[in-house]
């Protein structure tokens, strides 16, 4: 499965994709919402977990856009454990999934699971 991981920060970034690496994924990395964007177009990823907090796009913008541009795949973004107001604009702009900061393995791997079944 080829993730895209956008984020502005270089260790959540790099952190996210250990993980993902570790759990067989192929993936790349953008540094921000307007290179996320441009990357998930120019080749699709089978996934894109967005930060939700950055400065040139933000996550929810960021899904919004992609949605808008007709992308139909997965898309999860990472907030805090209380971050329910996240949770809820995150859902509405067309996000599946939340991802909690800080990550946990277990939980990104129950949540691959589940697009691995077409969730």
């Amino acid at each position: 499965m080829k993730v895209l991981v956008v984020d502005d920060d270089a260790v959540s970034r790099k952190l996210l994709a250990k993980i993902l690496g570790d759990l067989g994924c192929e993936v790349d990395v953008a540094s921000g919402g307007l290179e996320g964007l441009e990357k998930a177009m120019l080749d699709p990823p089978d996934l894109v977990v967005t930060d939700w907090v950055m400065p040139d796009m933000g996550g929810g913008e960021l899904i919004r856009a992609l949605r808008d541009s007709g992308f139909d795949r997965p898309i999860w973004f990472a907030c805090p454990r209380d971050g329910e107001e996240n949770l809820a604009e995150g859902l509405g702009a067309g996000a599946q999934a939340p991802v909690h900061k800080p990550f946990d393995r277990d939980e990104i791997a129950a949540l691959l699971a589940g697009v691995g079944e077409g969730g």
